[in-house]
């Protein structure tokens, strides 16, 4: 058995502190193919640790860095080796780690500075531009869609799950401006057809319309989809609703102006009006 490493004094190269007698805690290390002799430069609070998690994505050819996994996998393992160039404290790794990329540019870093690893927070146009690159990529590929199993894994997780007021903003606002393909409106139209609300829901759905205005654009736009397509079929507790509403309700010139303008380009077929008929003679306008 050999004997233990001496015990030796470390301290920070920038700030001079005291780090302790455990060689190689933190500071900023070097990965080298000695083959080729391109190196990666980081930084790291423990370094024997890192390099445990460096060693793991390459064996699993998961990198974040292809440039050095590519490496990786054409020379193998045995060409590279780890370094600790630099013992640095926590508070000074950074500063540390952009001294050495200064001065040395190592080919393997994509980035030119030194910064702390993290989620990278993009603007929703340029996830969209991410979005459509990567449709583009996979354009005629079926191997990217998922298969039902996994669609169906995909549901059960997001199901129960409560999403904040925050979270719903954000979603709506990814949806801007984002037009949906004909397939995605037939299936939606097909998961709607047929499907009951509940009276809670029917609520909910009618105290977030209320005081909705329309624009005039939208107006045309929907009297526009609706034309030349069967109405939806109103139940006869509806149509008492409706008519009980419309009691006594007083509408302004502005709207009896717009009814009838409406009114007189309306062309109605001899069905509609023998119903209208109907109606006049037998309901409550009859005498």
């Amino acid at each position: 058995m050999s004997a233990p490493a001496e015990a030796k004094r470390i301290t920070c190269a920038v700030c001079q502190g005291y780090l302790g007698t455990l060689v190689g805690t933190s500071g900023v290390y070097r990965i080298t193919n000695r083959i080729t002799g391109d190196f990666y430069i980081g930084s790291t609070k423990d370094a024997v640790r890192r390099w445990k998690e460096h060693r793991a994505a390459f064996r699993s050819n998961r990198h974040a860095n292809r440039h050095i996994q590519n490496s990786w996998n054409k020379h193998g393992e045995d060409a590279f080796i780890f370094t600790l160039e630099e013992d640095a404290c926590v508070d000074c790794l950074l500063p540390a780690e952009q001294s050495h990329l200064d001065r040395y540019a190592p080919s393997f870093n994509i980035a030119p500075e030194a910064r702390c690893p993290g989620p990278r927070f993009r603007s929703i146009e340029h996830r969209r531009k991410i979005g459509a690159a990567v449709k583009a990529a996979l354009a005629g590929r079926p191997g990217h869609l998922h298969t039902a199993e996994s669609r169906q894994k995909i549901s059960a997780s997001n199901a129960g799950k409560v999403r904040t007021e925050a979270a719903r903003l954000k979603m709506q606002e990814r949806r801007i401006g984002v037009p949906l393909s004909e397939s995605a409106k037939l299936k939606l139209s097909v998961y709607w057809v047929g499907r009951v609300f509940s009276d809670e829901h029917r609520k909910k759905l009618a105290a977030a319309r209320l005081g909705q205005k329309f624009t005039d654009e939208q107006r045309q736009r929907m009297s526009e989809q609706r034309k030349g397509k069967p109405g939806r079929p109103i139940s006869e507790e509806t149509k008492e609703k409706i008519r009980a509403k419309a009691i006594g309700r007083t509408k302004s010139p502005e709207t009896r102006a717009k009814i009838g303008a409406a009114s007189r380009e309306r062309r109605h077929s001899d069905e509609t009006k023998r119903r209208i008929g109907e109606s006049l003679r037998s309901g409550r306008y009859a005498k």
